[in-house]
């Protein structure tokens, strides 16, 4: 009989055994949470290559993100059309040193949304995106909007009025620490039938429609915005602050605002971290982030997995309106015509506290010599923190702690109509 051959003893090949180039191939067809999921299933695994896969894959799905929002043309209430644009447009490699200061702080981060989409691997309908810039950054931030993406100033969003936005109400008045203005971009019209025409009240002559080739265009924009340059307009707010846009003309077109899709936050100029400037958001999950080398993901394992909580100044402010709101409508069989709830109740009802958390004083009553006071600011402040709440429980996001009853609250919110 032939001798017994010896079983040689052998070790199951794992992924933790792979060459970084056929783990960079495997991710290349997973998205980020699959990613995630898989860097984290093992430590020999996450700790020489899980960071550098994940980014990776994000930086590969942030593309795609920004493919959609700055696709060519999106249809809606009003027609937007859009100039497309990379990340690299804004991170450009070659000036990636003027990213950062001497310490190594970001002086730009892509935040938001968009960010999220990418995290999660979804794609939303109608998204922005927003970009967060300390002071010293902002002229050459606004000279790669202008060069290379293709986008022109349209005005500044420091209302509690504005339309859309993720982040909270008047960002000038609450967080004035922090931020010192939001400058709305709208891409650059190619054809006629792109320009808006629908402005029925009177405004200077020169911002009327015209007609005009793009080169006139382009010089009329240079001339309206050294116009408008660090002045207060009519429409709300000095814009261009501070010194305009590095080593170029700042372009500035008010009759673009209703098509506005990308917002610059400006930090004031006590902030030196562009990181400061996202804790203005709602949920912390928003507060997702590209600074040019890497990604900043808060609370990760909740993150991936598409859950988040409201962020702990927002959060109070919720339930105390929740809890004021429901005492108003305990006593009216909880089932009142939406008109026979008085608004000014609810506020009434609720703590000092909870305003001076997101940077409010005490809530007064009264009304300014437009007749409008603070009562309609406020109230559409707290709307707007439901809507949001609303909006991202509609995407798919697990809001893990919400108030008790803030969800009925939103889904069933008495609103105030006003003047957006």
């Amino acid at each position: 009989m032939p001798p017994k051959t010896k079983k040689l003893k052998t070790t199951p090949l794992s992924l933790d055994d792979m060459p970084c180039e056929i783990l960079e191939r495997i991710v290349s067809f997973l998205d980020p949470p699959s990613v995630f999921s898989m860097v984290t299933s093992s430590e020999a695994l996450l700790r020489p290559y899980g960071s550098w896969l994940l980014k990776a894959c994000m930086r590969r799905r942030l593309d795609d993100v920004f493919a959609a929002i700055t696709a060519d043309r999106h249809e809606g209430p009003s027609k937007c059309f859009r100039r497309p644009f990379t990340v690299q447009d804004i991170f450009p490699d070659e000036e990636r040193n003027l990213d950062f200061d001497a310490s190594g702080r970001p002086q730009v981060i892509l935040s938001g949304s968009a960010v999220v989409q990418c995290v999660l691997d979804k794609t939303w309908d109608n998204s922005d995106l927003d970009i967060f810039c300390t002071w010293e950054a902002a002229p050459m931030i606004r000279r790669r909007l202008f060069d290379r993406c293709g986008l022109i100033c349209s005005g500044v969003d420091n209302d509690y009025m504005q339309q859309g936005r993720d982040l909270v109400g008047d960002l000038e008045g609450i967080a004035r620490s922090v931020i010192h203005h939001v400058e709305s971009y709208s891409s650059q019209p190619t054809r006629d039938e792109e320009y808006p025409s629908y402005r029925d009240w009177a405004v200077d002559e020169q911002y009327n429609r015209k007609e005009f080739s793009d080169e006139e265009y382009v010089k009329l924009t240079k001339e309206w915005g050294a116009d408008t340059l660090d002045k207060m307009t009519l429409w709300g707010g000095p814009v261009g602050i501070p010194g305009g846009v590095l080593d170029g003309d700042f372009m500035y077109d008010y009759n673009l605002r209703e098509v506005k899709f990308v917002q610059l936050i400006i930090g004031t100029q006590q902030v030196k971290d562009a990181r400061r400037l996202r804790n203005t958001f709602d949920l912390e999950i928003c507060k997702c982030g590209f600074n040019g080398r890497g990604f900043i993901i808060p609370a990760p394992a909740d993150t991936f997995a598409g859950r988040t909580i409201i962020t702990p100044a927002r959060h109070d402010i919720m339930k105390q309106f929740v809890q004021s709101f429901m005492r108003v409508l305990n006593p009216q069989l909880r089932a009142p015509k939406e008109d026979s709830i008085n608004l000014r109740d609810i506020l009434k009802g609720m703590s000092k506290k909870s305003w001076k958390g997101v940077g409010l004083g005490p809530y007064e009553d009264d009304e300014d010599c437009w007749g409008v006071g603070e009562f309609p600011r406020r109230y559409i402040f707290c709307q707007r923190l439901f809507e949001r709440l609303k909006k991202y429980r509609g995407r798919g996001i697990e809001i893990i702690n919400p108030p008790n009853n803030a969800l009925s609250v939103a889904e069933n919110f008495p609103y105030l109509e006003v003047m957006r």
